[in-house]
């Protein structure tokens, strides 16, 4: 009896020891429990940058979006200025694109450095608005109301730099009313040149090529007198120039 007893308890003498062995092996260590929180910590460090930069790219490409609707617009208003005779509009020639130009730029256009503007409204630019200090211009804000969003809203002529002094002015349109971002805009005409080097006719006019440019972003700080401070760049955002091309000439 005693010897059967005695194979028994050395059959069952192995099986508790491997149990044992298998209960030790099923759980964590500290150092596991460590090293696993790190590299979930890694990973939620890393999705979360992910997401910033997402979110970040989503952004610059919503305000590119604003940006090429608002030229497009301004295109279609030039056009239709060009191309009437009778519809004649205020420019101001602006000289110092170049010597103005931003600090930090991505694709910002220095050339030309002298373009055109418009002027300071009234008659057939009743859409031009123009301020000379911060209270007129926070009246402007308050009566531009949600067309400020608009592709075509108005048009504002800041007389930045040396007041009353217009080749250093410029036209301001929104892009980003809830951040004070906008954009300047700007065009030049180039005549196009037939045999001999003269002009083409477009009906009662020369023909020219219209380039339109839009320089973006900057905030417009509005707690400042615009005399004084003029827009300025907005940190870790480039300035960019987008523009668009197309042939004017007055119609018969």
């Amino acid at each position: 009896m005693s010897g059967r007893l005695s194979k028994v308890a050395h059959r069952i003498e192995p099986l508790m020891s491997h149990r044992a062995w298998a209960d030790r092996q099923s759980g964590l260590t500290l150092i596991e429990v460590m090293v696993g929180m790190l590299l979930v910590g890694i990973l939620l460090l890393g999705t979360n940058t992910l997401w910033v930069i997402v979110a970040d790219q989503f952004d610059d490409l919503s305000l590119r979006q604003q940006a090429i609707l608002r030229l497009d617009g301004e295109m279609a208003r030039l056009v239709e200025v060009y191309g009437d005779s009778a519809n004649t509009a205020a420019t101001v020639t602006v000289t110092n694109y170049a010597t103005a130009a931003p600090t930090a730029s991505a694709s910002y256009l220095a050339a030309p450095a002298t373009r055109l503007i418009h002027g300071t409204g009234g008659g057939a630019q009743g859409y031009v608005q123009a301020f000379a200090g911060a209270a007129q211009f926070r009246a402007a804000i308050a009566a531009d109301g949600s067309n400020a969003g608009q592709v075509m809203s108005p048009i504002y002529y800041f007389d930045a730099g040396v007041a009353a002094v217009t080749t250093d002015d410029r036209n301001l349109v929104w892009l980003d009313r809830s951040r004070n971002i906008v954009g300047q805009l700007s065009w030049s005409l180039t005549p196009i040149l037939g045999t001999g080097l003269t002009p083409r006719d477009c009906g009662v006019a020369s023909c020219n090529v219209l380039t339109l440019y839009l320089d973006y972003p900057y905030r417009f700080d509005v707690s400042v007198d615009p005399l004084a401070t003029a827009q300025a760049e907005i940190p870790g955002a480039a300035v960019e120039t987008i523009t668009l091309q197309t042939i004017v000439g007055h119609r018969l």
